[in-house]
């Protein structure tokens, strides 16, 4: 998705009068009823000279011409101009101040930007557009948490508007939660179901997620709904070039320029797929003229940069990655590939360097962290390696290099177990990567499983025939076994693709006999060696956390609108959220929730527990119970009549329902009900209505049973029919509170964490607050090691 334009955070801007105005002559025109662009202009302009208007009439034409300058004239200097003016006449007017941030955001100017949507969201902090600005310029900036958060707030105030969670996918995308993308992508569809683009866009978050499937139908859905709309061709082009499909994707490419035949995007785009399928000329023709059509895009020299280092021409390379880097000094990227070009010289220091000035540029940058890998693992420097490549998969876990190289690296430190969960996980994340076959093939070779060894060996060389390392590392199996012929044969086979490659080379050498370094380089990984006793899996690097993948949802009601406040049950889930961080989950998370908002945080929650080995479902704030079925309130629920309870409120079952997909422990904390004066009310209310009598009713407070637990946990913070207690405003509830304390102990068992916290809640409230335990599962589970 890179060098997609992000979608605009506003509409098409509407100006609405601030003032009353007269609605004939010049002040008609001026509005831009009638007339051409130039007309309304000067209309506009002969009422600011007139000298007879004043305050918000004045500020209203001046607002008008600055709509005019901005989106028919493209004059930003003008339209901000005409906007400052507005801000003298109405200082307190934070709509303008956002219009002039979008300005800026138009001239890439993100400082002023930033400091105009600021300036609005601190007179209004109800406006979403402000915070949707904002979020625009984080997103450019590639500050992505940050964008996140801004779309997130816009979200919480008007979460009807499609192009606020299509821009949060894209901030999520370039962060690689494709999950998290995935399901905004989806929200923006059901709220657009008929435009086109958003289908586009989700199409390359599955194609992330290698999921070509279904990213080729949304491509498909894309131009059935627009057949116009190019970024729908350019989408099918790149699910077609990340299955190595080049012909499909030059047509495709073909087809998207056939529409926007300057897109200099789609253009560089064919040059990469003509170089892929090695139709040389024409990729170079594409890649001249990209440049010739943009030669301000840093982007479309990286992209020749790239295509002349493939073909070893080191100096076209680096004076193309020179250019890209004086367009964009602050893009990480391109610093990383003048080192690799140092890298592929086997000048590592000056290598090294470059990826250092990449990391300081973008600390998240994995291409950085990969070849910083390479690099020491190439100086035989094989700790440091193991420790970029583990930071790698810290910061991208869905990268099957990552866990391909790490793999290498172990191979070469004799850890064949290790090695093979690593190789085993590439191959997981990229069933075509011929690398990870070869070096799989290296660790069974060091186990001793020979058939095996071959079988992969051969698999990387039919899934990457044009790969010399693949042929370099059968290479090394053959010698390993004695055969020396064959080793020759497949080493000459990668040198003939790569005359430089270090692996083949020194291979080569040790086969001939010229050296006696058989101990070394690539074939010291090789050498069979006997089986070694399994070593425990554990993560690489600082990272301590368990083994296996821990995702959580945490809720915490506290600001209801209709039925009693409570004081502390955010704290609760803030206190939650953290501990279950540190833990190693991944959580999910979200306070003062109504009932839409609840539902995305479920879906979003629904999108990453499928498979993890445990999964945390926490709830804080208000419950209830209707026809026997629990119930928990989102802050917006009313209460008015019984019968509106099943669709104001969100049943425990659908939480429950989201928790079963995860495969290992599934554990339910529900700090509910807390004093719930409105339920009893309206359950009296009712009562007294139909002369019956007031105890009982279809509510109960508190929360009822599940029905069915099978394979759960369950943990209620009080037994049913009674209320818990929400604690001292400022602190924890009783319960929350020593759910904490044992949660973080080390080395006890879930379900004795649990028994001792309700043993702490039954003392601290003298019997008053008994919390209840459900146990459907009994396998024993440690939280904190």
């Amino acid at each position: 998705m890179r060098g997609r334009k992000l979608v605009a955070g506003l509409a098409l801007l509407v100006l609405a009068p601030w003032s009353a105005a007269a609605q004939t002559g010049d002040r008609d025109l001026c509005k831009g009823e009638t007339g051409t662009v130039e007309s309304r202009i000067a209309a506009c302009t002969r009422l600011i000279s007139g000298g007879k208007l004043k305050g918000g009439d004045l500020a209203d034409i001046y607002g008008y011409r600055a709509f005019e300058y901005r989106n028919n004239l493209k004059d930003y200097d003008r339209a901000i101009a005409d906007y400052t003016q507005v801000i003298r006449l109405l200082p307190k007017s934070a709509s303008t101040y956002v219009r002039r941030g979008n300005v800026y955001l138009d001239k890439d100017d993100y400082e002023r930007a930033l400091s105009d949507f600021t300036a609005a969201i601190r007179l209004d902090p109800k406006d979403a557009d402000a915070y949707a600005g904002r979020g625009d310029v984080y997103y450019n900036t590639k500050d992505y948490d940050r964008a996140v958060s801004d779309y997130s707030a816009a979200i919480r105030i008007d979460a009807t508007r499609a192009v606020l969670f299509q821009n949060r996918a894209n901030s999520y995308f370039d962060i690689r939660d494709y999950d998290r993308a995935l399901a905004d992508y989806s929200e923006a569809i059901r709220l657009e179901p008929k435009e086109a683009s958003r289908y586009a866009h989700r199409a390359t978050a599955y194609v992330a997620k290698k999921d070509f499937d279904r990213a080729m139908k949304d491509a498909n859905e894309a131009i059935r709904l627009d057949p116009k709309l190019a970024d729908g061709h350019f989408r099918r082009g790149v699910i077609f070039e990340a299955q190595k499909q080049f012909s499909g994707a030059i047509a495709a490419y073909t087809a998207a320029l056939a529409i926007e035949p300057d897109n200099t995007h789609y253009i560089r785009s064919r040059a990469e797929a003509y170089f892929g399928n090695e139709e040389r000329g024409r990729a170079f023709a594409d890649f001249n003229e990209a440049i010739r059509l943009d030669p301000k895009s840093a982007s479309n020299f990286s992209a020749r940069g790239n295509a002349y280092q493939e073909l070893k021409d080191f100096d076209r390379a680096l004076t193309d990655f020179a250019e890209a880097i004086k367009l964009e000094p602050n893009n990480a990227e391109h610093v990383v590939r003048r080192g690799s070009v140092a890298y592929d010289r086997k000048d590592y220091d000056k290598a090294l360097a470059d990826f250092d000035e990449a990391l300081k540029i973008d600390p998240r940058n994995g291409l950085a962290l990969n070849y910083r890998g390479m690099t020491f693992y190439s100086r035989k420097e094989y700790d440091r390696a193991l420790a970029e490549y583990s930071e790698g998969i810290r910061v991208d876990g869905s990268s099957a290099w990552y866990y391909n190289n790490r793999g290498e690296v172990l191979n070469a430190k004799r850890e064949f177990d290790r090695a093979l969960v690593d190789l085993n996980q590439a191959i997981k994340l990229d069933p075509t990567m011929g690398q990870a076959y070869s070096h799989r093939g290296i660790s069974y070779l060091g186990k001793g499983d020979v058939r095996r060894a071959l079988a992969d060996l051969n698999e990387g060389i039919r899934l990457s025939p044009k790969d010399p390392y693949t042929y370099a590392k059968r290479g090394d199996f053959y010698h390993a076994q004695g055969d020396n012929k064959r080793a020759l044969a497949d080493y000459d086979a990668a040198l003939r693709i790569d005359a430089t490659l270090n692996e083949a080379l020194e291979g080569r050498e040790i086969a001939l006999g010229s050296t006696d370094r058989a101990r070394s380089g690539a074939v010291a990984a090789a050498t069979p060696a006997a089986p070694e006793a399994a070593k425990p899996l554990q993560a690489l690097g600082s990272d301590t956390r368990p083994a296996g993948r821990r995702v959580a949802l945490v809720m915490g009601n506290s600001d209801y609108r209709y039925v009693p406040k409570l004081d502390n049950t955010v704290k609760d889930a803030r206190t939650m959220r953290d501990i279950l961080t540190k833990l190693g989950f991944e959580v999910v998370y979200g306070e003062n929730l109504d009932k839409r908002a609840m539902g995305r945080q479920i879906g979003e929650f629904g999108a990453i527990v499928r498979e993890a080995d445990a999964a945390i479902v926490y709830f804080a704030g208000h419950g209830s119970t209707f026809g026997d079925v629990p119930y928990v309130v989102p802050v917006d629920s009313k209460y008015e009549k019984l019968s509106d309870i099943p669709a104001e409120l969100i049943q425990i079952e659908t939480l429950v329902g989201e928790l079963r997909r995860a495969k290992g422990v599934r554990l339910v904390i529900l700090d509910a009900c807390r004093d719930n004066e409105r339920e009893v009310e309206l359950r009296r209310r009712e009562a007294a209505a139909r002369g019956a009598a007031t105890r009982g009713g279809g509510v109960s407070r508190g929360l009822a049973r599940l029905q069915n637990p099978d394979g759960l946990i369950v943990v209620y913070s009080t037994q049913h029919m009674t209320t818990a207690a929400d604690g001292a405003p400022g602190g924890n509830s009783p319960f929350t509170g020593a759910l904490a304390k044992h949660l973080v102990t080390p080395g006890i068992d879930i379900k004795d964490a649990l028994f001792r916290t309700a043993s702490d809640v039954v003392k601290e409230s003298g019997g008053a607050q008994r919390p209840e335990i459900a146990i459907s599962l009994f396998e024993p589970f440690v939280l904190a090691q």
